[in-house]
């Protein structure tokens, strides 16, 4: 059982029975969603009960952010009653900046960044934790080099990667700024996913697409379509 810093204090996990919930509906078995906010209030009001509940039941906690958000990441997660410092020493949580997550070395590459995520989920089971929670800002595909096709491919293999890896038990959370993303690309993204959160609920994704049948529908188009900014 993880601890929270200190071996007299266990921290209770959750049991394998017990219902994620997640912007008001049960998460079920979709263990791969896509977030649309248009602010950040929406977006923590959304997710942080979400995240408060899976470090609370003794969970790993693995978020991805903006470099320009962290500080305010992590000011949310404070105010929430998170006590940010103290986790992260004791491993229970971790927030990464993308530059040191997606882009690596100032690219993207897609089996790098699955192979890290699948990383971060078996070290999680392996030091005790129970689970893991995924946040992911995703507005690191919107900087140069990093075309949409990139971004898709590694949105519909990250569905084969997580169920190959007990994903069900280990949610992630892509968030999307729609203010930022052009409507295609939204369009294209809520396709890789089995569920989506609009207007602050999440909902099943009627949209969905299974992973191999629409990675062969990417290799099936032609050239081009690759802007993905709003």
């Amino acid at each position: 059982m993880p601890l929270d810093g200190d071996s007299r204090n266990p921290v209770p996990s959750r049991n394998a029975g017990d219902q994620i919930r997640l912007a008001g509906s049960p998460l079920c078995q979709r263990a791969h969603i896509c977030a649309f906010f248009s602010n950040a209030d929406d977006e923590y009001r959304a997710l942080l009960p979400f995240i408060k509940e899976g470090i609370d039941s003794g969970e790993r906690a693995v978020h991805t952010v903006d470099p320009q958000r962290r500080k305010d990441h992590v000011n949310r997660l404070t105010a929430a009653g998170i006590d940010v410092g103290g986790l992260q020493r004791s491993g229970q949580l971790e927030v990464h900046d993308w530059m040191a997550a997606h882009l690596r070395d100032g690219r993207f590459d897609l089996e790098r960044t699955l192979e890290l995520w699948e990383s971060f989920t078996t070290d999680a089971r392996q030091r005790g934790f129970p689970a893991a929670r995924f946040v992911a800002h995703m507005e690191w595909a919107l900087e140069p080099g990093i075309s949409l096709v990139e971004l898709l491919k590694y949105e519909a293999k990250a569905n084969i990667a997580w169920m190959r890896n007990a994903g069900r038990a280990n949610p992630v959370v892509c968030t999307y700024d729609i203010t930022k993303f052009s409507a295609e690309v939204i369009i294209e993204v809520m396709r890789t996913h089995p569920a989506v959160i609009i207007g602050g609920l999440l909902q099943e994704n009627p949209f969905f697409v299974p992973p191999e049948e629409y990675l062969q529908e990417l290799y099936e188009r032609q050239p081009g379509r690759n802007r993905i900014a709003a």
